[in-house]
């Protein structure tokens, strides 16, 4: 009987750490990405590689555009979802998607439609 219960503790264990295999810590994204490539129904208005994100250890961030525009503030990573506080303004959530230790997506939605933001480690 122990060993059964034994058994099933195992299982359930290693079934619970191979759900885990999505989670995206912060360490991970510290540096600095450029955008690739911007899936998404509507037209664009710019060149996806006009953006760009800069993650710090200290838990900071600059998003750029070009040089238009800068927007530093806070981040944190819970499960495969990034959570980002720009100075001043209401927090916000993407899901993220990383393949290998280089390449990024970010999975958000803009008032109702779908894109698919693929970044590069710089």
């Amino acid at each position: 009987m122990k060993f059964q219960i034994s058994l099933i503790a195992l299982f359930l264990g290693l079934t619970l750490f191979s759900c885990r295999k999505d989670l995206i810590e912060e360490t991970q994204l510290v540096g600095t990405w450029e955008c690739v490539h911007i899936k998404k129904d509507t037209p664009a208005k710019r060149k996806p590689n006009d953006f760009k994100f800069t993650f710090r250890a200290d838990s900071t961030y600059t998003y750029s555009i070009s040089n238009e525009y800068s927007e530093d503030g806070t981040f944190y990573t819970l499960d495969d979802k990034l959570y980002n506080t720009p100075n001043g303004k209401s927090k916000m959530a993407v899901k993220l998607g990383l393949s290998g230790m280089d390449t990024l997506r970010m999975y958000q939605n803009r008032g109702g439609n779908p894109e698919v933001w693929t970044l590069v480690r710089q």
